[in-house]
């Protein structure tokens, strides 16, 4: 790989060009859980009706019901998802949040398709709520965090708008189609899919190097792809961050890098 000089390289890290490529595909994948978000967000309607919490003997109760379904799937298991979530990243970090909770949701997809004509309305809505609690608590916090923080500063911009792109594309394929879907195969089928989908996310997911602990130094000078960190030539861990201080003279515009460790 080619090594780029500079004045403004700290000493001890390495200025090669991280191979991103990769991490970029593993991105691009792991926003497929997009599919699984928008599917169900913008479906909840549909599902309601279809495990029967929607029935109504007016139009007016139908819709009653409608209503109250979603307030309950949203106050019970979207809202404190996302809040709870906020605070995981910087204790458990990035993968250990996203890849564990899109297994959970797997899951729960899986026993949800297999219990569907088996359980009670209550259990079924049950099932939606907590499907919905680790979703945002996982991949919807996750996702926009990732992109942001594990591409280096020269295609950090390209690399998440394609990664976004990927996303949204993948929610307005599933929200177009969904209900098409869905009167084919089934709720159980559709659950199914998105079951695969999201075990595929958790896969992926650990190709993804963790940034948690990482500053944003070790991020553009390649340590996360396993470039040399500090002098002794070894990657650092995520333990111990360098405070990087530049002292600009005033002969030319060179610029001298201090470097200690904390």
């Amino acid at each position: 790989m080619p090594v780029h000089s500079s004045p403004c390289v700290p000493p001890g890290f390495s200025c090669e060009c991280p191979p991103v490529s990769e991490e970029t595909g593993s991105v691009l994948i792991v926003q497929r859980s997009d599919i699984a978000y928008y599917g169900i967000n913008l479906n909840q309607s549909i599902i309601l009706t279809r495990i029967g919490y929607a029935k109504g003997a007016t139009p007016y109760e139908t819709l009653w019901n409608l209503a109250v379904g979603n307030i309950i799937v949203q106050c019970a298991g979207y809202v404190p998802g996302y809040y709870v979530g906020i605070f995981l990243p910087d204790r458990i970090g990035r993968i250990p949040q996203q890849a564990g909770s899109s297994i959970i949701v797997a899951s729960l997809y899986a026993i949800w398709a297999g219990v569907s004509d088996r359980t009670s309305t209550g259990g079924l809505i049950t099932l939606f709520a907590l499907s919905q609690f680790f979703l945002n608590l996982g991949p919807n916090c996750t996702t926009w965090l990732l992109p942001v923080e594990v591409f280096p500063t020269r295609v950090r911009g390209s690399a998440h708008g394609i990664a976004a792109a990927s996303g949204k594309a993948g929610a307005v394929f599933t929200a177009f189609a969904f209900g098409t879907i869905t009167d084919h195969i089934g709720l159980r089928g559709v659950l199914g899919l998105f079951s695969g989908i999201m075990f595929l996310v958790a896969a992926v997911t650990f190709m993804i190097p963790e940034t948690r602990g990482r500053t944003i130094e070790e991020i553009e000078f390649g340590v996360l792809y396993g470039g040399v960190g500090p002098s002794n030539g070894t990657p650092r861990s995520g333990g111990e961050s360098p405070v990087l201080e530049a002292e600009w003279t005033k002969e030319g515009s060179e610029a001298k890098v201090k470097q200690a460790y904390v």
